[in-house]
């Protein structure tokens, strides 16, 4: 699944500038049509049957200001949720797991998301290397960020 995700990242980098036009779905093309492809081509397995875990979102974000992809908003992960009013909870909440599973659809311009992602991708992964590769995939300003050098701590 890595390389067939490196190949993909590598397809989306040649055509970003059409990708990242128009609906926010654009990437999804990436992720569920290219990769499994990819998957199949790389594997040169013809009977690879891509099965999706879920039939419903298991993970979604519910935004309760004025202003979506800002606080306060809410992470609802099947039987549990969390909210996050603040950059403070941010923080305090640097280990939130999503219930296992999470998935953007649509909210991977959602820079808060990416301070809750970081610190997984860095302990479970072990994923400098990842880290690196959306930060010159999504170069947003994340904004606080710039003034902690928590990533780093947490290694």
């Amino acid at each position: 699944i890595s390389k067939a995700s490196e190949y993909c990242l590598d397809i989306y980098e040649k055509n970003k500038d059409f990708i990242d036009i128009g609906e926010s779905f654009n990437g999804v093309f990436i992720e569920q049509l290219f990769i499994p492809i990819a998957i199949k081509l790389l594997n040169q397995k013809s009977d690879f049957n891509f099965k999706y875990l879920y039939n419903q979102m298991v993970t979604y974000f519910d935004y309760l200001g004025e202003n979506k992809f800002d606080f306060p908003f809410k992470v609802i992960s099947t039987d549990k949720s969390i909210v996050f009013n603040d950059e403070s909870d941010l923080y305090l909440n640097y280990k939130y797991d999503f219930n296992g599973y999470l998935h953007l659809s649509g909210s991977q311009h959602f820079d808060k998301i990416f301070h809750l992602i970081r610190p997984l991708i860095l302990l479970e992964l072990k994923g400098e290397k990842y880290i690196n590769k959306i930060d010159e995939n999504f170069p947003h300003e994340l904004g606080f960020d710039k003034d902690f050098n928590f990533y780093k701590q947490i290694k």
